[in-house]
């Protein structure tokens, strides 16, 4: 490698709602564009635009998908849909419900600012998916981790990561600052769940920390 070769990155986000529609994972989404020594790899085109990917959190991720009732979207998920019960984002504070059938996820956005994305769980081992989310933890070099929440296993990602303070040194990866929401991704009950807000990471936490089927 030469001296001044350098790869630039981006912070990662788990994000099972990226998968394709073979099911195959990619898994690990790209904030901005990322460079790996010098070539540029493009954001997928599924995500939102914006300062980052994750934005704005009051559009859904996925241009196909249809504006719905909560009702419809219930029933699209086979009668249950795993909800936050906090007072800032609950059934009672809705703003917005859509549908993707393409992906079979329904996202929902709260009043409060808070978004929800809902799908069926990948068809992966626990095993396979701890191992993909301790390598995005490696990754993103700080700027996520692996934390138990709501009893489980959950990828957490802060909001606005500050970067690693490596750009422009020679031979070291850099990561620059992002604008990126917070974010909370987990599976329960054979559903993956992910939880984005510009809100401090243990504000979403603790929303997280409320999901249930009930």
């Amino acid at each position: 490698m030469l001296a001044d070769d350098t790869s630039t990155r981006h912070v990662v986000v788990w994000r099972k709602s990226l998968y394709t529609p073979l099911g195959l994972a990619i898994g690990l989404t790209l904030v901005g564009i990322a460079f790996s020594r010098g070539s540029p790899l493009p954001v997928p085109e599924s995500a939102a635009p914006g300062p980052g990917i994750g934005y704005p959190l009051d559009l859904p991720v996925f241009p196909e998908a249809q504006p719905v009732s909560l009702a419809a979207a219930q029933g699209a998920s086979g009668g249950v849909l795993i909800l936050p019960h906090a007072a800032n984002a609950s059934a009672a504070n809705i703003q917005q419900v859509w549908l993707n059938s393409t992906y079979d996820e329904v996202e929902i956005y709260f009043a409060s600012g808070l978004r929800l994305l809902e799908s069926p769980a990948p068809q992966q081992t626990q095993a396979t998916i701890q191992a993909e989310w301790e390598l995005a933890v490696q990754q993103n070099d700080g700027a996520s981790q692996l934390q138990t929440i709501n009893g489980t296993t959950a990828f957490v990602t802060a909001r606005d990561y500050p970067g690693n303070g490596q750009c422009g040194t020679p031979g070291v990866d850099c990561i620059p600052p992002s604008q990126n929401p917070s974010d909370v991704a987990l599976i329960l009950d054979g559903t993956f769940v992910e939880l984005s807000a510009d809100w401090p990471l243990d504000q979403v936490i603790t929303v997280a920390d409320t999901l249930s089927t009930g």
